[in-house]
């Protein structure tokens, strides 16, 4: 048993970018727990927790783009769009469950766009999104004339901002698209054709994978989890703003790229994202206990992306060699 024991321990991945990131939040955690004892209380832990549950349901579709070899960029856009449609539908009567159901639908269409656009168009993914990106914000602020809609509708508002046995509802929306991003990519052969589309998109070719396909699905995808995420935000904030969510494209890159996704393509796994999420939401936290202004957060995200960066071209490298 013992023996047993040890040879698993020597035989454990401790390099792995899951087992990193895991270590450094930790030690993060501490440092932040010593500066500032109120860092553990309960009442923290779970607003570190309710920070990272809107960024971990657009990483969840962000780490499925990644690793197919792309990047999106719209999808703070692509959510924009379904709040401002589920917003005007709100506005005019229509039951919200209905309004959700098309919110949902208008941004997995965008999502779709995105896809054609890289697939078919044989677009760069870079500057397809960030085209679409303008595009669907645009369009956002014409459903509205630029206006916020003002949302009272109790039961909605409960979507966003119940809670289960204390922990904020939007954590288990967060674990439960994971969990499910997670079995997609570990489990089903869609999952691993994500993979190889990623990993070589030639040689999957070769292999009879339809590449196209594959791409379109997942930006389809990206878009339907886009408008999940902007919907819980709409419940939250009780409005549907045109700017929702304007300029954090990045928030939903970096913990993909910090849990170790690499940005070529072809690997990566969700529980790293996973990690790196609650690991940028305890630095935002811990930064506000200690004092530190809104800038000087903006750059030690900004360190720790390039740190994570520097890391994934390294390994890269060493596979390569």
């Amino acid at each position: 048993m013992v023996n047993a024991m040890n040879e698993k321990i020597k035989n454990f991945d401790w390099k792995s970018p899951v087992v990193s990131t895991a270590i450094a939040m930790i030690v993060l955690m501490i440092v932040f727990g010593i500066l500032n004892p109120t860092f553990w209380k309960m009442s923290n832990i779970l607003t570190i927790l309710l920070n990272a549950s809107v960024i971990g349901i657009f990483a969840s579709g962000m780490t499925m783009v990644i690793i197919s070899g792309n990047i999106d960029l719209s999808t703070t856009s692509t959510a924009a769009v379904g709040v401002m449609a589920f917003g005007v539908l709100y506005s005019k009567g229509v039951p919200i469950l209905a309004g959700c159901v098309i919110a949902l639908l208008v941004s997995t269409l965008c999502g779709c766009i995105n896809g054609i656009l890289v697939a078919k168009a044989h677009l760069n993914s870079l500057m397809a999104t960030t085209g679409t990106q303008l595009i669907y914000r645009a369009v956002a602020y014409i459903f509205t004339d630029i206006k916020t809609i003002t949302l009272t509708s109790d039961k909605f508002f409960a979507f966003g901002r119940m809670t289960v046995l204390g922990v904020p509802i939007s954590v288990f929306y967060m674990l439960g698209v994971m969990i499910v991003a997670g079995y997609i990519l570990s489990s089903t052969a869609f999952g691993r054709r994500v993979y190889a589309v990623g990993g070589n998109i030639q040689a999957s070719y070769y292999s009879g994978i339809k590449i196209e396909r594959t791409q379109i699905q997942i930006f389809t995808i990206m878009g339907l989890i886009s408008g999940f995420a902007g919907i819980v935000t709409a419940a939250q904030s009780a409005a549907c703003a045109p700017i929702t969510l304007t300029g954090r494209e990045f928030d939903f890159i970096s913990p993909c790229v910090i849990g170790g996704i690499a940005m070529s393509g072809g690997k990566g796994r969700i529980t790293g994202t996973l990690i790196g999420c609650l690991l940028l939401a305890v630095v935002s936290n811990g930064m506000v206990l200690v004092g530190l202004q809104s800038y000087w957060q903006s750059l030690v995200k900004g360190l720790i992306l390039i740190f994570a960066m520097l890391v994934d071209t390294l390994r890269n490298k060493q596979s390569l060699a």
